[in-house]
Parts: structure tokens; sequence; C-alpha cells
């Protein structure tokens, strides 16, 4: 069922907030077990997620133009059938399976995988918190059942909730009855639920990289199977009615109905067949054509065909379709910025060309080294949209996510909804403990669009705990930043005081190098009436900041918001630079003097272990300050300091051989102070 919450708009980004409630609250009262088939229970679920909407009038995820083999049928390769029992946990098995599939796709397991659905099943609802911190507080309730493999699940939920790297571990005991547990209502092999270790919660074995959302379309569907190995889905589960008993073949021609005897039911969608006669379903209501999916069940391999059935490509009731991308957990990232822990798969319908922004805290490192911004991934329930990312770091302010150091910018399309992963063309250095933000505006041909967010919600069997916090979620409404997390601000832009998360998320490594900072200079003469460039050296070079430049004593130098100096008047002043380092401000500073004006025609000659040094009297100078260096950028040593402004010339002996760089400057003296004024260019010399 759909609701929405009216919420103003003001006229300005937001059309209004679209919320999917899993359930519906009229006819569900509670995930109970209202009928059986051939001794399977049928409970009340019902599964109906979010609605996809199409950004674009062309949906490519339909792949316009593909043909396809009138029969795809891979149950030979595929994972074993398995067998729910008793409980109410059909969404877990249909979610691995699909998962499983995928792996199977991808080559990195073959039949032989067996994920716990157990695991899956039960952190869906007991979960506590991820490794990081960020999501302390969201969470999904039963309301159905006390007990948690009773309570019955959601498609979309679950793939919203295995995006926060949990749930997905190698079954390592079983998980089923055992021979000598049989009784007249358990079957050897059904499942059998247990309480797994608190500990293993955050254990993860694969991880989700990205979940793709779909309506049911049978174009859309196929593609999906080829690409990604099998689709989860769910159905109204009416066999009394609507399946045929000698071929196990199901088709419904309503989205649902108010049978007593039925419910939702979750199965993974593997193959094809478009000649699978249309007369193989039940004689009192069949399709209009032939064709019927093959799916995968979770009743054992006493149902249906080793445990397939059919369903046909006409059946109303098919929703809540999902794909998964799914990596070895060595293959991702180490650490997932987060902060939509819930499974609540909400939308946010806006206009086109909204932006968003989360603003993260890295702190994964404990000894305060850097990390490594490779991916982000974004939530939505619409096909065909354009983004646009922005990586900012350094941020400082608590209101505005863009005040920061832009570090990268890069655009694309995802044609597919769900919770997409966007690979950065440039990896991302972060310092331990500094803010930095992922700042993402989306677009559509159409004008509109639907993007996930997580808010408290809940409706007869399913609750949504949801702790959204201050100064970490953003929407621009027209030239302001709303905090979604600010019950005020978002009442004072929307109309409402109901907060919420952004599902957006940073994905990092940790690193073992730390960050070290320095400015140009130290300490500097210039020329009264000259400037000078003094710059911030960061290492390493990747970190990017931007820094406030202040002078201690403006009628002696000022200094730009670039770090220009300039000198106005003799004397001597501080210039500082403050930018964010790690989870403070940092400040280094450079000691200038403003002095006589610089040296003129310098002239520099070499002779056998010796440099002589000639240039014009400056009437101004007390004296001059030669320097040299074998490296032309770097490691000047003083090379002799003159003490009369009236000697123009310098000769050093017993030098080694090799070539030498030279430059001089001139300085005053002021309150018993020596007030330096810049250097000449570097000049050249070769000494024999």
């Amino acid at each position: 069922m759909r609701r929405k919450k009216n919420w103003l708009t003001k006229g300005l980004l937001l059309l209004g907030i679209g919320i999917c409630v899993l359930g519906n609250s009229s006819t569900q009262v509670n995930a109970k077990q209202v009928g059986e088939y051939k001794g399977i229970p049928i409970f009340d679920n019902k599964f109906g997620g979010e609605e996809i909407t199409d950004g674009a009038t062309d949906a490519s995820v339909r792949r316009s133009g593909a043909t396809y083999a009138a029969k795809y049928d891979p149950r030979t390769t595929m994972s074993k059938i398995e067998d729910q029992g008793n409980t109410n946990t059909c969404w877990a098995f249909a979610t691995v399976a699909a998962v499983e599939a995928n792996l199977i796709k991808k080559g990195y397991v073959n039949g032989n995988v067996d994920l716990s659905e157990n695991q899956l099943a039960y952190f869906f609802y007991n979960r506590k918190n991820d490794p990081l911190g960020n999501t302390d507080g969201d969470g999904n309730a039963c309301l159905a059942s006390p007990y948690w493999y009773m309570n019955g699940g959601t498609l979309q939920g679950t793939a919203l909730s295995l995006m926060t790297w949990s749930g997905l571990v190698n079954a390592t005991t079983s998980e089923d009855y055992a021979a000598s547990e049989a009784t007249q209502d358990i079957i050897a092999g059904m499942y059998k639920p247990y309480t797994p270790a608190a500990a293993t919660e955050n254990q993860r074995d694969y991880v989700v990289k990205s979940v793709q959302f779909y309506n049911n379309d049978v174009r859309t569907i196929k593609q999906a199977i080829l690409d990604y190995g099998g689709v989860a889905a769910g159905f109204w589960a009416d066999y009394n009615c609507y399946l045929s008993d000698d071929t196990t073949s199901y088709y419904c021609p309503v989205s649902d109905n108010s049978h007593t005897h039925a419910g939702g039911h979750a199965i993974t969608i593997v193959g094809w067949d478009d000649n699978y006669s249309r007369n193989h379903f039940a004689s009192g209501c069949r399709p209009s054509n032939n064709g019927a999916w093959i799916v995968k069940n979770s009743y054992g391999t006493y149902f249906g065909e080793n445990g397939y059935m059919y369903i046909s490509y006409e059946d109303a009731s098919l929703t809540e379709m999902v794909t998964y991308d799914v990596e070895p957990v060595s293959s991702v990232e180490d650490n997932n910025y987060q902060y939509d822990g819930s499974a609540a798969p909400y939308s946010l319908t806006i206009r086109s060309d909204a932006t968003f922004a989360n603003v993260f805290r890295a702190k994964a490192s404990g000894s305060g080294c850097n990390e490594t911004l490779k991916a982000v991934a974004v939530n939505t329930f619409t096909n065909n949209i354009r983004y646009k990312v922005q990586i900012y770091t350094g941020v400082t302010s608590t209101s505005k996510p863009t005040k920061g150091k832009l570090v990268l910018t890069q655009t694309g399309s995802l044609p597919v909804a769900g919770y997409n992963r966007i690979n950065l063309k440039s990896p991302v250095t972060l310092t331990s403990g500094e803010k930095y933000s992922v700042v993402i505006t989306v677009s559509s041909a159409s004008g509109s669009l639907s993007m996930g967010v997580e808010a408290y919600g809940y409706n007869s069997w399913i609750g949504f705990r949801v702790d959204a916090d201050e100064n970490v979620g953003y929407i621009k409404v027209g030239k302001q930043w709303m905090d979604c997390g600010d019950a005020y601000d978002v009442y004072d832009k929307m109309g409402s005081a109901e907060t919420f998360n952004l599902r957006i998320k940073a994905y990092t490594d940790t690193t073992t190098e730390k960050t070290s900072y320095k400015l140009s200079e130290k300490a500097i003469g210039i020329s009264k009436g000259s400037s000078q460039k003094l710059s911030l050296k960061i290492t390493p070079t990747s970190v990017k900041r931007n820094a406030t430049w202040t002078s201690s004593n403006k009628k002696v130098a000022t200094v730009s918001s670039n770090g220009k100096v300039k000198a106005k008047a003799y004397g001597t002043a501080t210039i500082k630079a403050t930018f964010v380092a790690g989870k403070k401000n940092k400040t280094l500073t450079c000691k200038v003097t403003v002095g006589p004006s610089k040296v003129k025609n310098l002239k520099v000659s070499g002779g056998k272990k010796k440099i002589t040094v000639k240039w014009s009297k400056n009437s101004q100078a007390s004296g001059y300050e030669i320097s040299y260096s074998k490296n032309k950028t770097s490691g000047y040593k003083t090379l002799a300091t003159i003490k009369s402004g009236g000697t123009t010339s310098y000769t050093k002996k017993k030098l080694s051989a090799g070539t030498y760089y030279v430059k001089v400057r001139p300085y005053m003296t002021q309150g018993g102070k020596k007030l330096y004024g810049s250097y000449t260019g570097v000049k050249t010399v070769k000494v024999k």
C-alpha cells in the first residue's frame, strides 16, 4: 500500500514524500498462518514494494531492440533447493537464492554454495550498529510475532538491509532438522531456526555492492536474469485457486485478493520458457498466452519439479522484484560509511535537478592513518536518471555541506532503480578525523524522480526504528540547505517536522599513511612594494585543503585568500594559514620581514675553487646576505653576510668543484633587528 504524507512543498524542489508501507493494514492484522497447501503453511504476508518509476520514455533497462532465447533454464547450475519448513522466512530464502545465483553467474562459487538464511533473517530483526557506529538506533521490529522467524519480511527492505554489509555468511553448520529430530510436523532437512552469537552480527563472507529494483515486465526481468543470475520476487500465493496440482504451474489474474486462506510468498526467478503452454495452468484460470518463469522455491525438493515451479508471465501479483550484485568481502573496500541502518523502503518524490548530501567523519583508522574514498552509492526508485557526484573534503560548516574543498566532480547515469554503486574516477584521500561530504545532484528526462530515504514508520506487522541525527544529511531547497535531521528546519522548509536519513553511502579503504603539513616557507624577506606567494604543502599531495590566510600586521604586509603576501611598509609581520587537519583546525605560521628594494645587477663568476659575487650598491641597505646551494630549488645556506651597505663584491675560496646556485638579498637594521628584502633571481656558476 502506498500512503502519501501531506508534506507542504512551498513551490520549491520538493513535490512530496511517497511512503510505501509494506503490507495492507486493513487486511493484514499480523503475519500468522492462515491456511496450508498439502502441508505447506500459508502466511498472511503481503509483498508490495515501492513502485519503480521511469525517468525517460525509453527505459534502457528493457534493452530496447534486444533479443532473447525462447528458453533459458539454468537449473542444473543453481544452488540446492532449501526447505523453509514451518517458518515465515520465505523472504530470506528467496534473497539468499538470488545472491547465490549472482555468485554462481560471476564464477566465484559453484552450485555447492550454501549461504546462511538464518544469519540473514535473525540479524534483520536483531541488528545493533554498524562497525563505524553511524547507524545506532536504527533497526527493524517484529510487530506481528514475538519470534523473528515467524514475523515475515520484505524483499526491497531486505535488499536495503544487505546494503549495510551485514547478513551474508557461509553456512558453517547445518541449519536443518536432522533425521533424528523428525516428527509428524517436522521433516528432516527442514530449516531449524537458531539464535547466532551476537558477536557474529558484522561478520561477512560476501558483500552486496548494489541492488536493483524492477516492476513486473517480461523483457526487463529476462535481462535482469541474464545480468545478475536470479530475481527475488513476491507473489500472491493462493494455491487452492490458482495452482495446477499436476504441473505446479501458477497464474494469478489479480494483484491480490481477500481470500482468508491465502497470503504472500517470496521466490526466486532463475529462467524462462516462452513456449510453456497456457494449458499447463489451472483449468479454471488460465493466462491468455504461453510463457512462464522458471521459479526456484523454498518448499523442499518434494514440491513441484524437484523444488521448482512455473509462474505465468501474465501473473498480476508478481511484485518487489530485486536482483543483487555481490562480491567476496576481500574484493570490496574496508569501510561502509552510512546513516541508513533500517530496512524502511520509503521514497522522496522530487523535481529533477535536486541536490542531496551526506556529511561523514573519517574515523575508521584508530591510529590516525588516512583513508581512500573509492566509491559511493545512492538509492533511487526511478530508472534512467542522470547524476552529478561531488566530493568535498575538510568540511567545516554544520549547515552547508559544500563548505570545504571540492576535490572531485563526475557525472553519469543510472539505468536501473535500486541502491546503485558509483565508482569514483579517481580515489579521494581523507585524513583521519576530517569531515567530508558526498553531494549528489539527480535529474531525469521526465522531470521528476523518487529518491530513497529512511524514515520512522510501521504497520501492523513490521516497524522501522530510525535515528535521524542533525548535521549529517541535507537537501538543497531553493538556494538553502535543509538539515534532514533538524525537525525545526524540516518543518520550516517542508511543512512537516518528520525527520529522515538519506540513503547515500561512501566506501573507503584504510591506509597506513599519515598526512603532514608545512608552509612553503617558514620565514621570508620581501622588498617593500614587492610580493611573494606562500603555499600549503601537504604530504601526500592527494590531500587537498582550503586555507584561510591572515596577517598579524596589515600595515607591514597583507595576504590574499590564496596566500600572496604583499609588502606595504618596513617592519615585521606573521602570516598565518589555518586549515582543517583531521578532526581539528591547524595553523602554520611564516615570519615576514619587509626590507630594502631588491639587489640589482647581480653577477657571479667561477674560478679554480672559488666564486666571485658582484652587485650594485643599494642605498637602502645596511648589508647583504649571500646564499648558495648545489640544488637550484632547495638546500640554500648562507655563503656570507656582508655588514656594509657600501660593499658590492665578495669572493669565496676553497670550494670543491661543481655547479653552484647563488642568490643575494639586502637587509636594513631597524630597532636592532634585520629587515630582509627579496632575493634576487638565482645565478648558476661552475667551480673548477
